[in-house]
């Protein structure tokens, strides 16, 4: 869904590896692939704000902010003002890795948890969804109330 959402958008790019892993999956294992697959070009790491205030119980946490220029998004109820300057977004361009890019964007009072309860009770999340996921969701029944499975047929 990730990659359908993405699709439209040139210079990003979803990639499956972590969930494709056999056993644990940390991020700077992650990252490290990528930069062998990307060699010199900038790498950015996009997080919403919660996610990087939990940063420092991460695999090997300072490896992860010095793999990757790392962007922070506003989420409802973080403020900004808890953690230090972050770098200008011209430093995404400039910096291969290193750079922490505190994001101006709004702060949609939407959560992943949110849309999928919206969507399991029957309700419009076309406001939140690009078309492509919402089309892919509801091909796939997924997150409905009522799964479908399929009858095993027991032999006797």
């Amino acid at each position: 869904m990730l990659m359908l959402a993405v699709a439209d958008y040139p210079g990003f790019e979803a990639d499956d590896q972590e969930i494709n892993r056999v056993g644990p999956s940390f991020t700077l294992w992650t990252l490290r692939r990528l930069r062998q697959q990307y060699g010199q070009e900038a790498l950015c790491l996009i997080l919403g704000m919660d996610a990087f205030l939990g940063v420092e119980h991460w695999y090997r946490w300072p490896e992860v902010i010095s793999s990757a220029n790392i962007v922070v998004l506003a989420r409802p109820g973080w403020q900004r003002d808890v953690v230090s300057r972050g770098d200008d977004t011209s430093a995404l361009n400039e910096k291969q890795s290193g750079a922490i890019v505190f994001a101006d964007t709004p702060e949609l009072p939407l959560a992943a948890s949110d849309i999928r309860r919206r969507l399991a009770e029957g309700e419009d999340v076309s406001d939140a969804l690009p078309a492509a996921v919402l089309e892919y969701i509801h091909a796939n029944n997924i997150y409905s109330i009522e799964k479908p499975y399929e009858r095993r047929s027991h032999a006797s």
